[in-house]
């Protein structure tokens, strides 16, 4: 219930933004989800260890098209550790789902990291 109540952060009903005028994370979320095409990971965990693979997944409830998928792994900075491209992913139409085949980073760094996934139309 975060669409509706202002400012008022001492209720159930939150709003987007904080007294300052400061964007909350629901802002970015209701942002991020209003789009027609969007990926992420299939996990709904928030940490990944050495041995788990990352399996992306692309929602469109679009058109159907042809789109470039890039994930990049970060450090927390933003400066980009190893990036990943799956070129020409054909995506049907109508609220569909589309898994990318698993894969692992070649970094087998320890810390926090940050991975971005960037949906571009296919040239």
């Amino acid at each position: 219930c975060n669409l509706r109540g202002g400012a008022n952060t001492a209720t159930y009903q939150k709003s987007l933004i904080d007294y300052l005028g400061f964007a909350k994370l629901a802002y970015y979320a209701n942002q991020m989800g209003f789009q027609n095409t969007m990926a992420g990971s299939n996990n709904a965990d928030v940490g990944y260890g050495p041995g788990d693979m990352i399996i992306p997944v692309i929602l469109n409830i679009g058109d159907p098209k042809n789109i470039d998928l890039t994930v990049q792994l970060k450090n927390v900075d933003g400066h980009i550790l190893e990036t990943r491209q799956f070129k020409n992913i054909l995506l049907e139409d109508s609220r569909t789902k589309r898994e990318i085949k698993p894969f692992r980073f070649l970094s087998r760094r320890e810390g926090n990291f940050v991975i971005e996934y960037i949906v571009s139309e296919s040239k």
